[in-house]
């Protein structure tokens, strides 16, 4: 699995002046949005692309945003603040609240949102062996921005606002490197005109446009457009997910299975999987192979039978969107065995996942834990394994006999 970033900083210290009275007594990022603070849909988007860690750096009524988001557990997610006593600008609020970081992490503008898959822009970055990435988005008209110069996946400079018509702008959404926060200059300064210009010039800086939904409501008229527009834009964006666990879930279980010859489809999975694909879920798979650690078999073995598998489906018309493996022994210190979370992360980086609004099914505790830990209401199935778990007594939220009989519940409404 690639190693991803799950970190991000949130600027949210701001006073908001461009919006009047509205902020006169609450921050503007705590400003509703459809019955909502707006963080809140800034935070979703974090936590449904696998990014759970987040700083909130904050300065104008501070606690107001403390006393609304408090830890974050309610939404997911574990937050942390960093409190400015004075005003610092964008990089002054990213240097205090990030001076100590040794890995890199994304920063995003607290009255912005972009709906974009986190995790190129920190591969791109590591691929450059650049400093710092942004988040581009082509616009209609940029003159309320400012352009970007940009060519081949580098940034070479910025234009000043005023200039109408298309053109890509600074999106909000930033990849930084220790190395770019220890550029920054000391006391209050600004990302956009301190240092991203000067890593422009350097060559040090990288650039990916996205094309998601994008939204700024630092202006009244905006703010009032997004009443509307991001209520809607979250509904649309939910990504719902089926996460199944391979042997006594999907093929019969044969321990230690390494043979592609063995892998034999079990009543119901094919209905099952059209039911559920009908019904807009992604199909992923999420299996633990200790044999492979163990050394019974081979991860070449292993690939083998999933082909085979995937094979089998496909002959009914079927396609899997992902198939994630923990190769490791069940006493190697690792966070991809089943019940823990590592599989999970890796599908929502890749899939902007929406857990509550997802399901996991498999034939044993740890597939039961695996998906409750993450908020995902859990099915056991009879097969495989099941019944005698079963019998011994099951967290699970439904016990059902088949794939199909599962994907029933789930789409009947349970």
């Amino acid at each position: 699995m690639c190693r991803n970033i799950t970190k991000a900083l949130i600027l949210a210290g701001g006073r908001g002046t461009r919006l009047g009275p509205l902020t006169d007594t609450m921050p503007k990022p705590l400003l509703p949005v459809g019955g909502a603070p707006f963080l809140d849909y800034v935070i979703w988007n974090l936590v449904r692309w696998g990014i759970r860690d987040i700083i909130l750096s904050t300065g104008y009524r501070a606690r107001a945003i403390l006393d609304c988001l408090g830890d974050g557990a309610a939404r997911g997610a574990r937050i942390t603040y960093a409190e400015e006593c004075t005003p610092l600008g964008t990089g002054g609020g990213v240097r205090f609240a990030a001076a100590d970081a040794t890995e890199p992490f994304f920063v995003l503008n607290g009255d912005t949102l972009l709906d974009c898959a986190f995790q190129p822009l920190a591969r791109l970055v590591a691929e450059h062996g650049a400093q710092a990435g942004i988040f581009l988005r082509e616009v209609e008209d940029a003159g309320r921005f400012g352009m970007v110069a940009f060519s081949r996946g580098r940034i070479h400079g910025f234009h000043e606002k005023g200039a109408a018509g298309p053109g890509l702008i600074n999106g909000g959404v930033y990849l930084l490197t220790p190395e770019a926060v220890h550029a920054l200059p000391p006391g209050a300064c600004s990302l956009e005109t301190d240092l991203f210009p000067r890593l422009a010039q350097e060559g040090s800086l990288v650039g990916a446009v996205c094309s998601g939904f994008f939204l700024d409501m630092g202006l009244p008229a905006t703010y009032g457009e997004a009443q509307t527009l991001l209520p809607a834009w979250k509904h649309n964006a939910v990504v719902k997910a089926v996460i199944l666990d391979r042997d006594g879930v999907l093929i019969a279980e044969k321990q230690y299975l390494h043979d592609p010859e063995g892998v034999e489809l079990l009543p119901g999975v094919p209905e099952g999987l059209r039911l559920l694909r009908r019904h807009g879920y992604r199909l992923l798979v999420a299996t633990n192979q200790a044999g492979v650690g163990r050394g019974y078999y081979s991860l070449h073995d292993m690939h083998a039978v999933n082909a085979r598998l995937q094979a089998l489906l496909a002959e009914q018309g079927i396609a899997l969107d992902a198939v994630y493996y923990c190769p490791h022994a069940p006493d190697e210190q690792c966070r991809c065995r089943k019940p823990a979370p590592g599989m999970l992360e890796q599908a929502a980086c890749e899939w902007g996942i929406s857990f509550e609004s997802s399901f996991v099914i498999g034939d044993k505790e740890s597939d039961i834990a695996f998906g409750r830990r993450a908020g995902m209401r859990a099915i056991l199935v009879r097969s495989g394994y099941g019944a005698e778990v079963e019998k011994q007594g099951t967290r699970a939220d439904h016990v059902a006999d088949t794939v199909y009989d599962a994907a029933r519940w789930i789409t009947e409404g349970m």
